[in-house]
């Protein structure tokens, strides 16, 4: 299921390599791009003039993530060898002994090597991994420290790719995606490791990342914190400007990196850690970081009284304007009608669908009349309590549902504890532990945000 990535990314001088690399083997396949000279002893296929031009569509996007102009790199190339045999490019002199053995990418100087690997996607993944370490490396002559090099090197090629797409003005490839499925991005696999850490409370704390050492990335595991973590930086515009002030530091592979991160980011560190703690246990395919930005507040005062507040179904965990102090108790109270899905054809229900109508899930879908020109009557109604057509983590999707967050994160050991969430509908009680923000959402799959409508009135009022 997964593909492994054992990059040991090191930047140092250009290795020697033979003559020309084009006649170093007569049977090689050599495709010329703007800014990727690709070299192979695959067998000639459209595939290969498609990861070169992705490559090359990939180069202007990656300038920009750093904040430099594209024109900074018009005399910037890389040479990348795709080897299905490694031995023959020991024997031609392109890939030298003196390097460490690697088991999948490697990248030094303008010259990068991926072996080749079962799933197109993966291999695409692979040059643009080693091809952001070749960018970061031109820019900044490094890439900092482990969590930060390898990061976001994978936010720079967890990708997109689609040539053909009919959407007029759509670029072709998109970069610092969540792919909407597994099978989009065959070989990928970091949800996968992210999901089975969670189900065996092996979540790690983002500071557990930050302290990756230089052999931790020969195992596939730290490629997905360290993505995780680019991602976080990245969802945020506040630590953006952070992670380009990191960047001019990347040749400090030293403890000083981290501490100066931390140090522009220190009165903050307190929500980017729960930021961090709900990243982890909410992250899973079709991720869309617009609709699951969360405005958290260090200042909010307990609850001492009712208050009102509106929760937008189209947007993922939404604070409470209060805190709850430990021992408090909030009953929720929630009312509401809104659309969690979009104008749904019969023909668009599959089979577990058509199992759950005819074990009488169906009766409890609130199913639209209106004749509204804005609202389709095949559209899917929800109210607080959800529908039982369909279930997300045990719930039902459409219900409200809560979490508590502390505000002060105690981690003892590398490991994160378990967020609790809880099944409200239409009205429950939630009780503090320690002093904790609330958040409320309606239970939906990261993506399926996008096309509900409407808002639900909630009531805090204190229990206790």
């Amino acid at each position: 299921m997964l593909g492994l990535l054992a990059t040991l990314s090191v930047f140092v001088c250009n290795p020697n390599a033979s003559a020309d690399d084009a006649q170093a083997n007569g049977s090689w396949v050599v495709k010329e791009g703007r800014y990727v000279r690709l070299v192979t002893d695959l067998s000639d296929s459209p595939s290969l003039a498609e990861w070169v031009a992705a490559f090359d569509a990939a180069v202007p996007l990656w300038a920009q993530y750093w904040g430099r102009k594209p024109s900074e790199l018009n005399v910037w190339r890389v040479t990348a060898y795709l080897m299905v045999d490694k031995a023959q490019f020991v024997a031609a002199g392109t890939l030298p002994r003196s390097l460490p053995d690697f088991r999948f990418g490697y990248q030094a100087g303008d010259r990068i090597w991926v072996l080749h690997q079962p799933e197109d996607y993966y291999n695409r993944h692979l040059l643009l991994h080693e091809g952001a370490h070749a960018i970061t490396a031109h820019l900044f002559g490094g890439g900092g420290p482990p969590w930060f090099m390898e990061g976001t090197a994978e936010w720079m090629s967890t990708h997109n790719w689609e040539p053909n797409s009919a959407m007029p003005n759509s670029p072709p490839l998109a970069i610092g995606i969540v792919p909407e499925s597994s099978g989009l991005a065959q070989g990928w696999g970091r949800i996968e490791l992210i999901d089975s850490a969670r189900k065996q409370n092996r979540m790690l704390a983002i500071e557990s990342v930050m302290k990756y050492g230089d052999s931790a990335h020969r195992e596939v595991e730290p490629y997905a914190w360290s993505w995780l973590a680019a991602t976080l930086i990245d969802m945020y515009p506040e630590y953006r400007q952070v992670r380009l002030e990191a960047a001019n530091m990347a040749t400090d592979r030293s403890p000083q990196f981290n501490s100066s991160f931390y140090a522009q980011l220190r009165t903050r560190w307190p929500i980017l850690s729960a930021r961090w703690h709900m990243l982890v246990h909410d992250i899973d395919y079709g991720w869309d970081s617009s609709r699951q930005l969360i405005d958290l507040s260090t200042t909010l005062q307990p609850m001492t009284r009712k208050v009102d507040m509106k929760l937008d179904t189209s947007h993922g965990w939404q604070p409470a304007p209060i805190k709850l102090s430990a021992g408090q108790s909030v009953q929720i109270v929630a009312e509401g009608r809104y659309v969690i899905r979009k104008s749904l054809a019969a023909s668009d229900i599959d089979i577990d669908d058509l199992d759950a109508l005819l074990l009488g899930g169906g009766a409890n879908i609130p199913l639209a009349t209106t004749t509204d020109d804005s609202q389709s009557p095949r559209d899917w109604y929800s109210e607080p309590d959800g529908i039982t057509i369909h279930y997300y983590r045990g719930q039902r999707i459409g219900k409200l549902v809560a979490r508590l967050v502390p505000m002060k994160q105690s981690v003892s050991g590398p490991y994160l504890k378990p967020l609790e969430d809880f099944a409200i509908g239409r009205s429950g009680v939630v009780t503090a532990k320690e002093d904790s923000w609330l958040l409320l959402k309606i239970n939906e799959p990261p993506s399926g945000y996008a096309d509900n409508e409407g808002e639900l009135a909630i009531e805090l009022l204190p229990a206790n």
